[in-house]
C-alpha cells in the first residue's frame, strides 16, 4: 500500500502541484489581499476622507482636552460612526485601536457586543478587564493588588505629589473611590496599606469584602449597581490622570446593533445598558477622561432611529454621526495598491513586485463587472462594500500569480 502525504487544508483530489505557493514568483511572501475580516495594517479611505479628517479631529481634540499640563480635563465628547454592512466600520475601529495604542499614557479598549454576550452587558465589568497598567516606569509596591494601576496611583501619590492629593480632595465629598485613597496614602504602616490596597481594588471588581474591610476603607457597602461601578472607574481615571499615569481612555464599541436583534436581549436589559452608556458618555462631559465612539450597521434594526427615538438622551449626546460610504468604481484600483504597499514584502524582489502590479491592474474592469452582479456587493447605485471587494482582488490576485508561475515553469523547462 503506498501512503499518500498528509497536506492540512488540501482537498481531496489535489495534487503535489497545488501545494506549492504561486506567489513565490511575485515578490510577495502570500497573497497580498488577505482574507476579510483580517487585519493586516492597510486601510484605504480615499471614498472617505471627510469622514477620517471629522474622525482624526475628534481624537485630537480628546487629547487637548485631557492634557495633563492644562490642570482639570475639558469636556470629553463622544462620537458616533454609523454605515452599511461591509463599509469598513470594525476594520477603521481596529486600525484606530492600534494607532492609539501606540500613544503614550493612551489607553484603548475596543469591544464588538457579539463578543461578550449578551447576557451580562457591564461596562464597567468590561471596562475594568481591560483596565491600564498604567507608567511602567513607576515601581510597583512589594505587595501589589489586583489593579497595578491604582498601585501606581498610590505610588505616585505618596512620593509627594501635591496633585494628586488636591484632586482626590476635590472629589471626596461625592466619589466613592477618593476617601479609600485619602486613607490609603495616610496610612504609616505597609503592611496595613498593602491590605487597603487589596480591599480596594477587591471591591472595585465586586470580589467579596468584609464590612470590617470595607469599615476601614471608608466605605458603607459593596458596590451595588452599575451606575455606582461606572462613577467609581471613572473617578479612578480621573486621579490616574492626575498622577500622569493615563491621559486618556478610548472606549471603542462596536455593532451596537445587537442590541435590536431579535432574541438576543430583552428591552429592559437593553435600555439599562444604553443607560449605564449615557452616564460614561456624562461623566466625560463633566470632566473623566473617558471617550466613547459607537459604531452600529445601519441595516440591522434601524439602529440610528432606534436611539433617536427610544433614548432621545443619549442620542442628543452623540451629534451627528460620522456616515461611512461605500466604495466607487474609482475606487477599485486605488484600493488595490493600498494593499500592495502594505502587504509584507520578500527582500530584493522589487522588479517582480512590479511586474505583478502591472498584470494584475488590467483586472480592475472585470472586478468593476463582477461587484455589479455581486448582491452581496451592492450598496446602492454606484457604491460597494470594501470586503466584497477585498475578495474580488484576492481571487484575481491568485489567478495572475498563478500564471506568473506557470509561465516561470515554463521557461524553465524551454
Amino acid at each position: 500500500m503506498t501512503v499518500q502525504p498528509f497536506h492540512l487544508g488540501a482537498r481531496p483530489g489535489d495534487g503535489d502541484d497545488e501545494m506549492v505557493d504561486p506567489f513565490a514568483a511575485t515578490g510577495y511572501a502570500g497573497n497580498p489581499f488577505p482574507e476579510p475580516g483580517l487585519d493586516t495594517g492597510a486601510l484605504y479611505v480615499g471614498h472617505m476622507r471627510e469622514q477620517v479628517r471629522k474622525l482624526n479631529a475628534w481624537v485630537t481634540g480628546v487629547l487637548a482636552e485631557t492634557d495633563p499640563d492644562r490642570g482639570a480635563s475639558g469636556p470629553v465628547r463622544p462620537l458616533a460612526l454609523r454605515g452599511s454592512i461591509g463599509v469598513g466600520k470594525t476594520h477603521l475601529l481596529k486600525t484606530l485601536e492600534r494607532e492609539l495604542s501606540r500613544r503614550p499614557h493612551v489607553a484603548v479598549v475596543r469591544k464588538n457586543l457579539p463578543e461578550e454576550g449578551m447576557d451580562r452587558l457591564l461596562l464597567s465589568t468590561l471596562l475594568l478587564g481591560s483596565l491600564p497598567h498604567g507608567d511602567e516606569e513607576v515601581d510597583l509596591p512589594a505587595v501589589p493588588s489586583a489593579l497595578p494601576l491604582l498601585d501606581r496611583i498610590v505610588v505616585v501619590g505618596r512620593s509627594g505629589a501635591r496633585e494628586v492629593r488636591e484632586s482626590l480632595e476635590a472629589l471626596s465629598e461625592k466619589s466613592l473611590v477618593a476617601r479609600p485613597l485619602l486613607q490609603i496614602l495616610a496610612e504609616k504602616d505597609r503592611a496595613r496599606e498593602a491590605d487597603l490596597r487589596a480591599w480596594l481594588s477587591r471591591w472595585l471588581l465586586r470580589g467579596h469584602t468584609t464590612p470590617t474591610q470595607r469599615n476601614k476603607l471608608g466605605l458603607a457597602k459593596p458596590l451595588e449597581g452599575e451606575g455606582q461601578a461606572i462613577r467609581a472607574v471613572a473617578d479612578l481615571m480621573r486621579v490616574a490622570r492626575v498622577a500622569r499615569q493615563v491621559q486618556a481612555w478610548f472606549v471603542l464599541v462596536d455593532q451596537l446593533e445587537d442590541l435590536w436583534r431579535i432574541g438576543v436581549i430583552g428591552a429592559g436589559r437593553r435600555a439599562r445598558f444604553l443607560t449605564d452608556l449615557r452616564s460614561f458618555v456624562d461623566l466625560g462631559l463633566e470632566g473623566a477622561p473617558v471617550a466613547i465612539l459607537l459604531a452600529w450597521n445601519t441595516e440591522v434594526a434601524a439602529t440610528g432611529d432606534k436611539i433617536e427615538t427610544e433614548y432621545q438622551a443619549l442620542w442628543r449626546r452623540l451629534g451627528d454621526p460620522l456616515e461611512l460610504p461605500g466604495l466607487e468604481e474609482a475606487d477599485v484600483w486605488p484600493f488595490a495598491e493600498e494593499y500592495l504597499k502594505h502587504a509584507r514584502r520578500r527582500e530584493g524582489e522589487i522588479a517582480l513586485r512590479k511586474s505583478f502590479k502591472e498584470r494584475l491592474r488590467p483586472n480592475a474592469g472585470d472586478i468593476v463587472a463582477a461587484l455589479r452582479k455581486d448582491p452581496k456587493a451592492r450598496l446602492g447605485p454606484q457604491r460597494f462594500a470594501s470586503y466584497r471587494l477585498l475578495h474580488h482582488w484576492r481571487e484575481a490576485a491568485l489567478r495572475v500569480a498563478h500564471e506568473v508561475h506557470e509561465g516561470q515553469a515554463t521557461n524553465t523547462l524551454r
